[in-house]
Formats: C-alpha cells, structure tokens, sequence
C-alpha cells in the first residue's frame, strides 16, 4: 500500500463549475497557485490530519481508486475552512473536488438532510462512512463527545445500503 504523503496526484486546471443544488460557482485558479497534495494534507492540524491518514487508508482497502483516496483524505478541508474546492480541484482534479464538495456540509443543512445529501452519491457515501466510522472509534477510545454517537449511528444506518450496494459493484 502507498503511504498517503507519497501519493502523486497529477495538477489539473480547476474547471469552473456549478453546484446544481446551491449553485455556488467553483472560481478557476492559476495552475501556478496550485497546492500539492502534500501540502493540503499538512493544513490539517495534527490530529485531524492522522483522523485524514485514517480515512484515507480504510477506504483504500476496499477501492484502488487515487480519487476515492484522496477525496477521503481531503474531506474536513473546506468545512474546515482550509481549502477551496478550487485548490482541491487544482491539487486532485474535479472529481476529488466534487466528492470533498459532496461530504462537505452546509451552513443551512440540518445534520439529517446532510446526511440524505451524501447518501445519493456512492462515493460520498464511502468517505462519510469511512469518516463515521473513525469517528466513532475516537469516541469510544476517547471518549469525546459522547453525545454525538447517537447521531453518528443513525448516520452509519443511513449510509450502509449504499456503502454495501456500491462496494458490491466494484467487486463484481
């Protein structure tokens, strides 16, 4: 297995695109001003960035997919006001910024239909799983905010018909 900081992800121009549900316009970047993927790993602090490396790594297990990986490993990055779509799009291209788009919630969501947003992509669907469920071994390890497991368990029911259904696929 690769270890996510040796990961080459070739830059791509961002495209400029526009989200069909809230119809927030990607900006488009210099290819210059593009981050590597070393680089937006390291905007984590450090113990989000090994909760990233997690992520990354339980869905490399299941999928052979630079996409999936780094989408998972770049997923707290924009709710987290790290980085733009536009970066991401740069560092890992389009797709990895839709999926990072995708897991990201929004100011106006409730948690519930954040949830119901993510579960109608597949992919989005493996990295918030892969998210939860880190997550919720911190929890238990840690015992941090414990009333958010509640939460975080209906959010696994929610996301595992589709979790199960796409890994099916790729399988197959």
């Amino acid at each position: 297995m690769r270890r996510l900081t040796s990961l080459k992800i070739s830059r791509r121009r961002a495209i400029e695109h526009q989200c069909p549900r809230c119809n927030h316009v990607w900006e488009e970047l210099e290819p210059d001003a593009a981050p590597t993927f070393d680089e937006l790993l390291n905007r984590y602090p450090e113990e989000e960035r090994y909760h990233a490396v997690r992520v990354a790594t339980s869905i490399i297990l299941l999928e052979q997919s630079e996409d999936i990986y780094a989408a998972a490993a770049f997923h707290d990055l924009v709710e987290d006001q790290l980085a733009t779509l536009a970066e991401i799009a740069l560092c890992a291209g389009a797709e990895v910024a839709r999926i990072v788009e995708r897991v990201t919630r929004r100011d106006e969501e409730t948690y519930s239909d954040f949830i119901l947003r993510v579960s109608e992509c597949p992919k989005a669907s493996r990295v918030k799983y892969a998210d939860l469920l880190d997550n919720i071994a911190r929890q238990v390890l840690h015992g941090n905010k414990p009333s958010l497991l509640p939460r975080y368990l209906k959010a696994i029911a929610v996301l595992a018909p589709m979790v199960i259904t796409s890994i099916e696929d790729i399988h197959d």
